[in-house]
């Protein structure tokens, strides 16, 4: 498959080849978060993915951690930026099993 050169915007990434050939996803088939916790302003959800490892399907999971801030007048907003007084937020939760 031959490539061409593709331009890019300022924070985007650039389309790849195989993306633009994949059939596109269902709204049944978007990946969604297998649980989030909240403490505070922060949240952290872990995101389960499905990957083919030596003709076997294998669950992997990752990790994101959003903190989430008002300003008077406007919607709620979102960041993956923290301040040092966000960080002990991150690490507080003692019993994972609480909700």
């Amino acid at each position: 498959m031959a490539t061409k050169k593709l331009k890019t915007e300022s924070g985007t990434k650039p389309e790849v080849p195989a993306a633009r050939d994949a059939a596109p996803a269902t709204q049944d088939a978007k990946r969604r978060p297998l649980k989030t916790f909240r403490e505070g302003d922060v949240s952290a959800t872990i995101w389960p993915r499905q990957t083919l490892v030596r003709g076997e399907q294998r669950n992997f999971y990752s990790l994101t951690f959003e903190r989430s801030y008002k300003i008077p007048g406007q919607p709620w907003k979102y960041t993956r930026s923290f301040d040092v007084s966000d960080l002990g937020n991150l690490g507080n939760r003692s019993d994972p099993g609480q909700e």
